[in-house]
């Protein structure tokens, strides 16, 4: 809804003006203020020049608040896995212009890590999409902190290596590779890489301001799947965008992040080696 500016603007030039023969008036100013009453012509002046500052003052001052409004809403999206080049479009845009005053937080469920999860799924189609969204994380490895767990099952929590490379669906597999490489070899560059025990079905990424406990997370919907040889896998059925400027929802998926890390176990790059039979 468009604001109606020319009713107010009118009403609070016409209060400027007043205000100011009243000051002047009060200052002592008396005969300043019975020249300027006895003469039309400057009258006519002080309110035009009034105006034009009150419209310059609210312009501004509209800009201003609109700009904050646009920034500092919170807000929700949804997109469903029918169309995965979209919904991973949308899902690089938050991790493409985050600065680098964020902290990256994210934790994998099944959907992402088992190949099993997403055979014949939507977002099989959509691999290209897929390792575009992971691309982005790794543009920032070198300016933000960037910590990400990756659920498993609690055999797959001791070094097996083979077996978990062998099930990783290759678009993860090499941006945890990467992931866990460059936390190898630079440990300074904050990026750190780990995997817990399966615990939420359901996988999440927040984007958190350095300096506040707002941010924006990108929440992962599953289902299970019924036509699936196990129960256990899932399939990704959407992913909701939500912007939280105010911290309120944010430091709820911290805690469940830090819930999760307490159990964590660093993946090494031995464990992330491609198969020897890769679908490459």
């Amino acid at each position: 809804m468009r604001r109606k500016r020319g009713g107010l603007t009118t009403f609070a030039a016409g209060g400027i003006a007043g205000t100011l023969i009243g000051v002047a008036a009060k200052l002592g100013w008396d005969g300043l203020v019975d020249r300027v009453a006895d003469s039309a012509v400057w009258v006519s002046v002080v309110l035009i020049v009034a105006v034009v500052v009150l419209i310059a003052m609210v312009t501004l001052t509209t800009r201003k608040v609109d700009q904050l409004i646009e920034k500092a809403s919170f807000s929700i999206n949804y997109y469903p896995a029918d169309d995965p080049d979209e919904l991973y479009a949308r899902s690089r845009e938050v991790i493409k212009h985050s600065d680098a005053d964020v902290e990256i937080y994210a934790v994998n469920s099944y959907v992402e890590v088992f190949r099993k999860s997403t055979v014949d799924s939507p977002v099989d189609a959509g691999e290209k999409a897929q390792r575009g969204y992971l691309k982005q994380f790794e543009k920032k490895f070198g300016t933000v902190k960037y910590h990400r767990l990756i659920q498993v099952r609690r055999d797959q929590l001791d070094d097996g290596g083979a077996e978990l490379t062998t099930l990783l669906t290759p678009a993860y597999r090499d941006h945890y590779r990467s992931m866990a490489t460059l936390a190898d070899e630079h440990p300074n560059k904050r990026v750190t890489i780990e995997k817990v025990p399966a615990k939420l079905p359901t996988s999440f990424v927040v984007v958190k301001d350095k300096h506040g406990d707002g941010g924006r997370i990108i929440w992962q919907m599953n289902m299970h799947d019924p036509d699936s040889d196990s129960p256990e896998f899932e399939r990704i059925m959407g992913v909701f965008i939500i912007t939280d400027p105010d911290a309120l929802l944010v430091p709820r998926f911290m805690q469940w992040f830090e819930e999760l890390d307490r159990k964590s176990r660093e993946l090494t790059v031995a464990e992330l080696r491609s198969p020897v039979a890769d679908d490459g």
